[in-house]
């Protein structure tokens, strides 16, 4: 399923075709339903996904784009972290901008591993703990969907520690909430 999305997602991109609509979501509740679309894939894991937001927060952003995001970033929490892990999401704020993790205690990223993850020429992909497939395609389309947002990725990871990726989006100001309201 993802692994089709992110290569058509991936020549939207080549192609310039991807544009950003921004709007006003809830992030409690949009994390809440993409941990919900991995509910069955983490079960036959027995891996635990939990989020940690508070549900006050709100993110100005594309919300397919945000949604696409969030699915490869759980999906390879998931993937890489063997029977029984956590995958841990949070948010903090920071001014006006609201900075995202994904924390899994999975296999982590090994160091070289770790410098072709960028290079958007090479497409890196591993096989996952119980030997899942990707085509690495997925992370240089978050990047892109993340710099559409106005947003930064950062990826920290441990091998046999697992892998922290954060992740900033612009927190939703007074007026768009106002705005949103009044139409």
């Amino acid at each position: 399923l993802l692994t089709a999305g992110n290569i058509i997602e991936w020549e939207k991109i080549q192609k310039g075709e991807v544009k950003s609509k921004p709007e006003i979501i809830d992030l409690q509740s949009a994390i809440l339903e993409n941990i919900y679309f991995f509910k069955h894939i983490a079960a036959r894991k027995n891996i635990t996904v939990i989020s940690l937001v508070d549900n006050m927060l709100k993110v100005k952003a594309d919300r397919e784009q945000f949604d696409f995001i969030m699915r490869n970033l759980i999906s390879n929490g998931i993937k890489f972290t063997p029977e029984g892990g956590n995958v841990d999401i949070s948010a903090k704020v920071s001014g006006e901008t609201l900075r995202i993790f994904i924390e899994d205690d999975g296999m982590g990223i090994p160091d070289k591993a770790m410098e072709l993850l960028f290079d958007p020429e090479i497409h890196y992909s591993s096989p996952g703990t119980n030997n899942e497939r990707g085509n690495g395609y997925g992370l240089f389309t978050i990047i892109k969907h993340i710099e559409l947002q106005g947003g930064r990725i950062r990826i920290e990871s441990e091998p046999n520690s697992g892998t922290k990726v954060s992740f900033s989006l612009p927190m939703a100001d007074d007026e768009m909430q106002t705005d949103n309201f009044t139409e």
